[in-house]
């Protein structure tokens, strides 16, 4: 059946993430389909004809993972403007910028060329019905035919109704490229690439409500989803060769689902796209001082307790815990009011669940192999209404090989109230998909103080994949509003250091494709430099989890290139 706008934004219907190998959609009962690429599809089937949304029915990499964006506010008088030096002279022309984010102030003189008319070539808005671009079944799309209509109009918002109401849209796509000088001397690092921009839609309310997101944290932290975020990068990679233009990517927006972001579906088609002249710069997330990661290791016969702090969460939270193939686990609970859950049994794809009475507190359970070949163990632990106190999980070795364990809370932009871990582990705070391994995965440092900054996201991965790739600018920095009346607003995080870094990219790959110093290379090689040219300090080793290989140095990249 062909998919329809009511199919795919209804919640009378369930989205689903499914890979190809092993399923198949001819026997798909009332419901529709759209192929992301041959290996993936998101479906949308309806409630009424199918169980409801559990991990054991249905599976943990099919239900979509949660997204959102994480910087945090600064004080405009005490920021500065994002600057990469650029001996060449470059301004990333010929290049198509992609922004997959809350979207575009498209009146903003940040995005105009000097006549006036818009540099914008495409805003796919998810969220407005209407002009749905072809083959994605809902949504609006406006070209830039339609957006310069627009700026002559009286009323814009009548031909080009697409607004970015949060901002982090604007401000992310003006670090990276707004032009010349502007908005109050703001000038971004690619000032004349072309831009494509995608406004996601607002996660389902049934899929907040799984993943324990209340809605009062919804307000200035839009929530997302996996199969959006997908659809997403598909629409710009597909205006990108339709224009047989170098395509750069920034992903400003993170989850902490997904072991490191090292997991399908999202992580598996980023590598997929990043096979072709696609470029994907992700931040690394803001979750070092949260106390969102705990590690450990396991022996026999001597329980880890992992001790969970919890004030004013009123919603509850969702916990994952990985070990490694072929580890089995299992766990006990303990409540701040001393109700004890002595053992819980391990029972393979069966949600088990439980009421502590006293706490007016309910507890789901899964426990899963991920992955049909590595069989890696995942305990997802949903903790519903948890009551003010320290909360233990004791963790039992049933059968180990390796005993080491990883253990993650919501990002703190999900989470309602305090919820906490009393021993964490700031290493290994990598937001999803930042740990893939094809993907540009940058972290925040203070170019005034050469000093990481506090909550940029570290590595490794699982895979011991060298993660950051490398650290750029992402403190303090001004950008554009999303007022359009040329003010400005600041933030720190590693969205911003992406968006530095995406920029740089697209100035390097102007150099190579579009002025054919070097038509030949693609994302292995020009990551390579990216890594050996960063700047790097006499008393640090590299790599490092904080600095990856060092900061971003774009003149160092094009000299080393051209010596090499």
């Amino acid at each position: 059946m062909q998919c329809n706008e009511e199919m795919i934004l209804s919640e009378d219907y369930i989205d689903l993430i499914v890979n190809l190998a092993y399923y198949d959609i001819e026997s798909m009962q009332r419901g529709c389909a759209i192929y992301v690429n041959q290996r993936i599809a998101n479906l949308y089937v309806p409630k009424a004809v199918n169980p409801p949304i559990s991990l054991d029915y249905y599976g943990y990499e099919t239900i979509p993972k949660l997204y959102t964006i994480m910087e945090e506010r600064e004080n405009v008088s005490e920021s500065i403007f994002a600057e990469m030096t650029n001996r060449q002279k470059l301004t990333g022309e010929g290049i198509l910028m992609g922004f997959v984010d809350t979207g575009i102030d498209y009146r903003s003189p940040a995005f105009r060329n000097s006549d006036g008319t818009s540099r914008i070539k495409y805003i796919w808005d998810q969220s407005i019905s209407g002009n749905t671009p072809e083959g994605y079944f809902y949504g609006s799309e406006y070209t830039k035919e339609m957006i310069d209509a627009a700026l002559r109009a009286p009323e814009p918002e009548d031909i080009v109704p697409s607004q970015d109401i949060n901002g982090h849209g604007t401000f992310i796509a003006s670090v990276s490229c707004a032009s010349e000088e502007s908005v109050a001397g703001l000038t971004g690092i690619a000032p004349k690439a072309d831009i494509a921009v995608v406004k996601l839609k607002e996660a389902k309310k049934y899929l907040k409500e799984f993943f324990l997101i209340s809605e009062e944290n919804t307000d200035e932290r839009p929530v997302f989803q996996e199969n959006d975020i997908m659809l997403a990068l598909k629409y710009l990679e597909e205006k990108a060769r339709a224009e047989e233009k170098v395509l750069v990517v920034c992903l400003a927006i993170g989850s902490s689902t997904g072991n490191f972001g090292a997991l399908p579906f999202l992580s598996s088609y980023i590598t997929y796209l990043s096979e072709g002249r696609n470029y994907i710069v992700i931040g690394t997330g803001n979750e070092v001082n949260k106390r969102h990661h705990f590690s450990g290791d396991v022996v026999y016969e001597r329980p880890t307790e992992i001790e969970v702090r919890t004030r004013g969460n009123k919603t509850g939270f969702w916990m994952e815990l990985w070990g490694e193939a072929p580890d089995i686990y299992s766990i006990g609970i303990i409540s701040p009011g001393g109700d004890n859950i002595e053992k819980i049994v391990y029972k393979i794809d069966e949600t088990q669940r439980f009421d502590f009475v006293f706490e007016k507190t309910k507890v789901t359970v899964d426990y899963l192999l991920y992955g049909s070949r590595e069989a890696t163990p995942l305990i997802i632990i949903r903790m519903i209404q948890p009551s003010d106190g320290v909360w233990k999980i004791r963790l039992n070795g049933e059968q180990l090989l390796f005993g080491n364990v990883n253990v993650f809370l919501p990002l703190s932009e999900f989470i309602q109230g305090e919820t906490y871990f009393l021993e964490s582990d700031p290493n290994r705070t990598l937001v999803s998909p930042s740990g893939v391994e094809d993907g540009f995965s940058i972290g925040a440092y203070d170019t005034r103080t050469n000093s990481m900054y506090y909550a940029s996201g570290r590595g490794y991965p699982v895979q011991q994949i060298i993660k950051p790739d490398v650290v750029a600018m992402g403190v303090k920095v001004l950008g554009a509003s999303n007022k359009n009346d040329g003010t400005l607003r600041a933030y720190s995080g590693t969205g911003i250091s992406a968006a530095v870094t995406a920029g740089s990219l697209a100035l390097f790959l102007q150099w190579a494709y579009v002025l054919e110093n070097a038509p030949e290379i693609g994302n292995k090689i020009v990551k390579n430099f990216m890594r050996q040219s960063a700047t790097r300090s006499d008393n640090r080793q590299y790599p490092n989890r904080e600095w990856g290989y060092g900061a971003l140095n774009l003149d160092a990249m094009f000299a080393l290139f051209r010596y090499s």
